[in-house]
């Protein structure tokens, strides 16, 4: 699935996450941040979806969007 823009599956998993966006933009999305690594990117009107807190988001900004932390 690609909600927003450029999608890599990196082979050698580079920082240890199997999913890369880069300069994407994500709009009125709900995005699930666990498992993923996010490099300049853009969230526009999205509900950010967290659970256990393993991402990494680099140069990446957020404009009215809601956070969802889930919890066990």
């Amino acid at each position: 699935m690609n909600p927003g823009g450029n999608y890599t599956k990196s082979t050698n998993e580079m920082k240890g996450y199997k999913v890369h966006y880069k300069n994407s933009n994500f709009s009125g999305k709900r995005i699930e941040l666990d498992g993923k690594y996010f490099n300049h990117c853009r969230f526009k009107d999205c509900i950010i979806v967290l659970e256990k807190g393993d991402t990494d988001i680099a140069g990446s900004s957020f404009e009215n969007c809601k956070l969802l932390l889930k919890g066990n």
